[in-house]
């Protein structure tokens, strides 16, 4: 905006200057004629010169700098945004499209290099009114369902006839989200073509469980620094200290590959495995999840070392001996107390197979139910 208003000025400013001079030159003009026909009977005349653009005692062509036009901007924006909020909650659809756009992403500013959102979801109605709009950091549709329950409500607030018909490019993918956000959506409707998860479902013999939940007296405890994660390997050194063995339960999540990876491209390419971003350890009430995708090869904690090298302290977990492996990035070639959870319950007769994911191995041995994706993912 500030490029074009000085622009337009300039414009403005080159044409009064050209017609100034234009009209000078003929008053010139005019004079010589007189000087010739009557004779050299008046003194010449001078006439000043036009002023420059930024002259304040003349032209003076101002024009306000970026910064302030979008201070203006955003002022009028935030004195009516109380209106747009209220029109745009007025506004219904009967047929609704959505879809998710990538180009506005990349001119929000980037903190350390990465985008704080990936995309901008916009929802139209039938009249191509923009009836919600929300910066998501994913393309998932589950960071919109509060914003697609706040738009429910002032539905049934208003009185609005509810939606029938939903427009989106990934059919299958979304269906589920919108059927549970917009449930009118499922009026008179019959599935012909179910999806593969559905059909799944259907024929799994553990549909009537009920489903996995997380026990209220379960503590979850995010660890960061070094500092803390020692404290808390300290406490279970202890443990293991006056009982003589402890078991824990252990699993690890792997780092990201790629640009977004604390560890560079060049030290990636090098590695035969994907270093771990993530260690749980669950023990007695409590789960640990200990972020150490930062820490450099030679940085890992000190007594977290001493927990995975520990004989006495029984590491249980499905694949262990895989996520274990993975700690070599850090040096350790030998992490023993390994024990396997599809070995322990084959053994014990509980499942047939050893390679019995950990999903059918909670359904077989817990009696519960799947745990959907929406239960299953948070944003810690």
């Amino acid at each position: 905006m500030h490029q074009i208003l000085r622009t337009n000025h300039t414009e403005k400013f080159d044409s009064i200057q050209f017609q100034y001079y234009d009209a000078l030159k003929d008053k010139l003009n005019e004079q010589k004629m007189a000087k010739k026909l009557v004779g050299n009977v008046s003194t010449a005349t001078t006439y000043p010169e036009f002023s420059t653009f930024n002259d304040r005692n003349g032209y003076n062509g101002y024009v306000p700098s970026a910064n302030y036009i979008s201070y203006v901007y955003c002022s009028i924006i935030d004195e009516l945004r109380p209106y747009m909020n209220q029109h745009t909650s007025l506004l219904d659809g009967i047929v609704l499209k959505g879809n998710h756009s990538f180009k506005i992403i990349k001119h929000i500013a980037k903190i350390n290099g990465v985008s704080t959102f990936s995309c901008l979801c916009t929802l139209l109605n039938e009249y191509e009114e923009i009836r919600l709009q929300v910066l998501a950091p994913t393309k998932s549709l589950e960071h919109l369902a509060p914003s697609f329950n706040n738009m429910m409500e002032s539905y049934k607030k208003y009185g609005f006839k509810m939606s029938e018909l939903f427009y989106k490019d990934n059919v299958l993918g979304n269906r589920l989200f919108l059927e549970s956000t917009i449930p009118s959506l499922l009026k008179d409707v019959i599935h012909k073509n179910p999806s593969l998860t559905e059909e799944v479902d259907l024929n799994s013999p553990f549909k009537n469980y009920p489903v996995a939940r997380l026990p209220d007296n379960i503590t979850v405890s995010v660890l960061n620094t070094t500092i803390d994660i020692n404290k808390l390997c300290q406490k279970l050194l202890d443990e293991c200290l006056q009982q003589g063995t402890i078991a824990i339960g252990f699993n690890c999540k792997l780092a990201v590959r790629g640009k977004r990876s604390a560890i560079s491209i060049s030290e990636q390419s090098a590695l035969k495995f994907v270093p771990i971003a993530l260690v749980q350890i669950a023990y007695g009430n409590s789960v640990y999840l200990m972020r150490i995708h930062s820490f450099a090869s030679n940085n890992l904690p000190e007594n977290l070392i001493k927990i995975l090298t520990d004989t006495k302290i029984a590491k249980i977990g499905k694949n262990v001996s895989g996520d274990l492996t993975r700690f070599r990035y850090f040096g350790l070639q030998q992490c023993p107390g390994q024990l396997e959870s599809g070995t322990f319950c084959k053994d014990k007769h509980l499942i047939e197979r050893r390679n019995t994911s950990l999903a059918d191995i909670r359904m077989w041995v817990f009696s519960e139910g799947a745990v959907t994706q929406g239960k299953f993912c948070s944003l810690w």
